[in-house]
Order: C-alpha cells, then sequence, then structure tokens
C-alpha cells in the first residue's frame, strides 16, 4: 500500500489541487484511489 499526503501550513500552495490531480492520474492506470479530506473548507469534497 502506498500512502501520499501532502501537507503544508500556508494556505494557497495547491494542495487540494495536486492531490486530486495525482489521485486522478492514479485513478486512470488502474490504481485504487482514496481520497480524504481534512480541510475545513472541505474544497476536495466540493472539487470532486
Amino acid at each position: 500500500m502506498e500512502v501520499i499526503a501532502f501537507a503544508n501550513q500556508k494556505g494557497g500552495v495547491a494542495k487540494t489541487t495536486s492531490a486530486h490531480n495525482i489521485a486522478a492520474l492514479k485513478a486512470m492506470v488502474g490504481k485504487r484511489v482514496l481520497m480524504i479530506d481534512l480541510d475545513p473548507q472541505a474544497s476536495l469534497t466540493i472539487l470532486c
């Protein structure tokens, strides 16, 4: 099992966009992907 985490205290550094794009690419090549959104703004949840 591979775990990839994106973390940075600063806002606006493309953490959500990077996580979404990498997860989408992994899914496209047949990998199973689970994204967990711990951001209080729930940006990843709204994006998907």
